[in-house]
């Protein structure tokens, strides 16, 4: 039995994805390349592929000589805390101490390097040659180029996918119309953000939904579903009894889609039956992250979290300085804002309440006041000020500018705003 390197690399992601799903792994390929079917048991054969995988990711380890959170050590600590000891992509940022896009970042870097060991450790006996010969075609050369370059030139950025995807639909309403094709869109609003290229995921969508039109499609239906830590993009031909058959169309656009979609640290799985032909992208999700908005002006609390609807921010509003201290615990904010004129605990005792907790060192605390006191809000351990009356952008920028970065950190490089 064969496999591709290609084909190898998805079942690996596709594996550690359900690493301790014991009825999903007898299912894979992979587990009867490497765990073989010798007279086990379907439980056998899961045990082994887990204890394989889990091998792999313990030789990435170099060695308690470097820190856990150290650059050196991070593919090992990202892998074996999110597939070996199962903790939530925010959990495993966390206890890194690292940004969201970092994290997605070092996790594609990571999965890659998991693979490759086990393409080497495995791959001799695996290995087989292409359908073609292995020679690729001028087109798939300058296709494999022009991809490189894009993926060197991302920059991941939280991007709404149902914003993209009806930009694309809109752009190729024409084309399904000229080919009597249903184009159906289904998804949720204000719909989930991901952590992706802008430019990338367009040309995604484009790919894919190009690669639908052309085949012999009554219906091209494309699906955004939201899940716990990804967000599913799920295109569908459908073929009508009077669609005429076309000719087989040429893989290279989705060559570059699977690559495109794997350099945004997702994955892809594609089928084509009778029933029509159909792909599953899956793209990491961007977490919602919590702002502990303090204030005892219930109205500024509904401002604040009307400003962050539809970003990947969400308020958790405390009337008071004894509930923003009792729901900091709780919530585990991202970032804090303060208002400083509160009856009873005001602003300026709940901002040296707040910095004094040590699980709070490295949240951002900015102080939003009518009064201009920013230097006193800077002394009393605030890291920025914004002046009432706030407006969305403002808000927008100053939480940007803070959080997913560490608080010392961020001041030594930027400076607080306001100093001179």
């Amino acid at each position: 039995m064969s496999i591709t390197r290609e084909r190898f690399a998805e079942q690996v992601k596709d594996a550690l994805q359900h690493i301790y799903d014991p009825a999903y792994l007898p299912q894979l390929e992979l587990t009867r390349l490497l765990a073989g079917d010798d007279n086990l048991s379907w439980q056998e054969r899961s045990q082994r592929l887990r204890h394989i995988l889990i091998g792999a990711i313990e030789r990435l380890d170099p060695g308690p000589q470097f820190s856990l959170r150290g650059r050196e050590r991070r593919s090992y600590a990202i892998l074996s805390a999110r597939y070996v000891r199962s903790m939530t992509a925010q959990a495993v940022m966390d206890e890194l101490a690292i940004s969201e896009r970092q994290y997605w970042r070092d996790r594609r870097k990571a999965i890659d390097a998991l693979i490759q060991q086990l393409w080497e450790e495995y791959g001799r006996r695996l290995q087989a040659e292409p359908a073609d010969g292995g020679v690729p075609t001028e087109r798939e050369t300058a296709a494999r180029e022009e991809t490189d370059l894009l993926i060197s030139r991302s920059v991941p950025e939280e991007v709404s996918v149902c914003q993209v995807v009806e930009q694309v639909a809109s752009a190729l309403s024409g084309l399904a119309r000229s080919r009597r094709t249903r184009l159906q869109m289904e998804a949720p609003e204000p719909g989930p953000l991901v952590v992706a290229d802008r430019t990338i995921l367009r040309q995604i969508c484009l790919n894919l939904l190009s690669h639908a039109l052309g085949t012999a499609a009554a219906e091209v239906r494309l699906q955004v579903e939201e899940r716990e830590e990804t967000v599913g993009l799920l295109v569908s031909a459908s073929t009508g009894p009077a669609a005429a058959v076309q000719p087989q169309r040429s893989d290279v656009g989705l060559q570059i889609v699977r690559r495109l979609v794997e350099a945004q640290g997702g994955h892809m799985i594609m089928a084509d039956d009778q029933s029509g032909w159909r792909v599953a992208v899956e793209l990491p999700k961007a977490q919602s992250l919590a702002v502990l908005v303090v204030d005892d002006n219930a109205s500024i609390i509904r401002l604040f979290q009307r400003y962050l609807a539809g970003t990947r921010y969400r308020a958790v509003g405390a009337e008071s300085g004894a509930k923003a201290l009792q729901l900091a615990e709780q919530v585990r904010p991202a970032a804090i804002t303060v208002d400083v004129m509160m009856p009873g605990q005001d602003g300026w005792d709940t901002l040296q309440a707040l910095r004094a907790r040590p699980e709070l060192q490295d949240v951002p605390i900015i102080v939003c006041s009518i009064l201009d006191e920013p230097q006193l809000a800077f002394s009393l351990g605030a890291d920025d000020f914004i002046r009432k009356p706030v407006q969305r952008s403002t808000l927008l920028q100053t939480l940007n500018r803070w959080v997913g970065q560490a608080r010392i950190a961020a001041r030594r490089h930027q400076g607080r705003p306001g100093d001179t």
